[in-house]
């Protein structure tokens, strides 16, 4: 057996959901909204999306009242997030609509990213749906623009750490 003294070796992932997704901080998305200006999901391009700001920091897991988030049939996941060991996790999004919570639904992915959920959403299955946001309408914080995209990981973005893309995730290699 071989002993190697005075060097540390660790793995880090980093998922690529994790740093590569869009906002959805829109403030009607609230499930406390009840304003009757229905938009829809019908045109949403398909991608991991994290939710913030006004719109809340996840999508609700309780059936949403119908015209609620904007939409007359408001979109809530059926289930709990899952965990950071859990891995990415296929869920499915209720519609409540016509008096019936999952009148609709969708399976999406969802992950944890130790702090965060990010969501891959596709286009719900009729217009009128809408993924909805845990957020309450209010004032909230706005994400910043520029770490949009950018997952922070504090000193590990030091060049002495190279990261490396493997089958959909980042590592990060630290000596």
């Amino acid at each position: 057996m071989h002993h190697i003294t005075g060097v540390f070796f660790s793995l880090i992932f980093v998922f690529q959901e994790c740093s590569h997704y869009n906002f959805i901080n829109d403030s009607d998305r609230a499930i406390t909204n009840s304003n009757k200006q229905f938009k829809c999901d019908k045109t949403l391009t398909s991608g991991w999306y994290r939710f913030h700001g006004h719109a809340g920091q996840q999508m609700p897991t309780s059936c949403v009242a119908m015209n609620h988030c904007g939409a007359n049939a408001p979109g809530w996941m059926n289930g709990s997030h899952p965990s950071v060991a859990e891995g990415l996790s296929t869920v499915q999004v209720c519609f409540n609509w016509g008096h019936k919570c999952c009148r609709y639904s969708i399976n999406i992915r969802v992950r944890n990213c130790n702090g965060f959920y990010v969501y891959e959403l596709k286009k719900p299955p009729a217009c009128r749906l809408r993924y909805c946001g845990n957020g309450a309408q209010g004032s909230v914080e706005k994400p910043n623009k520029t770490n949009q995209k950018n997952y922070n990981f504090a000193n590990l973005k030091d060049s002495n750490f190279p990261l490396i893309h493997l089958q959909g995730y980042y590592r990060r290699v630290c000596y």
